[in-house]
Formats: C-alpha cells, structure tokens, sequence
C-alpha cells in the first residue's frame, strides 16, 4: 500500500469521525442560535469534515482494485452531493 493511499484512508477516516461528531455539537435553530458557543464550532468542524473526506476521495479511486468503477462512482457522487449542498441558499 502506498504512502498517498494510506494518508488517503486516514483523511477519510478522521473526515467521517469529525461528521459524526457534528450533530452532537450542533445547536438548535432558534433565537439565541447566533449567539449560541457552539454554532461556530459545530459549523467549522463541519467544513474540516467535508475538506478530510474530499481530500481523501481521491486515494479510495486510486486504490480501487477491482471495484474501481464503483470507487470512481461514489466519488463523482460524493463531489457533486457536496457541491450541491455547498450551491444551497437557505
């Protein structure tokens, strides 16, 4: 296994924790959301999330092996998933 792979598979592994973490964190929407300590850090850990994983998604298509179409599939699907997330004006 190469050394890019690897780094590759760590990113995407802190990517996902850091995700996990983040609806835990996130405050609720209401008055005070603004004002809220953790609505800045719940949303940064969040942008450290989505740059792991999209950094990391290149090593999982290079190490796809057998199932390369698949790995190059989920990738387009997670870039464009992102990007129209990131498009969104709520």
């Amino acid at each position: 296994m190469t050394r890019f792979v690897r780094a590759s598979g760590v990113a995407l592994l802190a990517g996902g924790v850091a995700g996990t973490i983040v609806p835990a964190l996130h405050p609720e929407h209401g008055a005070g959301y603004y004002l809220h300590a953790m609505t800045a850090t719940s949303h940064l850990l969040l942008f450290c999330a989505v740059l792991l994983v999209s950094l990391g998604l290149p090593g999982l298509v290079a190490h796809g092996g057998a199932s390369r179409w698949a790995a190059q599939l989920g990738a387009a699907a997670a870039f464009v998933g992102c990007g129209a997330w990131m498009a969104r004006t709520d």
